[in-house]
């Protein structure tokens, strides 16, 4: 939020909340989620594959994928939302 005083604007640090700066670029906590699970499916599909498909591994697949586009929709979210 963006507040003028009078030398000034000063905006409020909750604005950036829950954020992650890198370099210039602001980014939601939500993306860094969202790499983390992308990294983790990535993993599950090739390194950890077993040679006979379980019910258990079918099962982690899916909340991985799940968790990744939960992810993603939060970050888009929060990316759209006026600020």
């Amino acid at each position: 939020m963006l507040k003028e005083e009078g030398n000034g604007y000063v905006v409020e640090k909750a604005v950036f909340e829950n954020m992650i700066r890198i370099r210039r670029t602001v980014l939601p906590l939500q993306v860094g989620y969202a790499a983390f699970f992308v990294t983790a499916l990535i993993a599950l599909i090739t390194i950890m594959k077993p040679s006979q498909l379980s019910s258990a591994y079918i099962f982690a697949v899916l909340v991985v994928a799940v968790a990744v586009g939960v992810s993603l929709f939060e970050a888009y979210k929060v990316m759209k939302a006026p600020i």
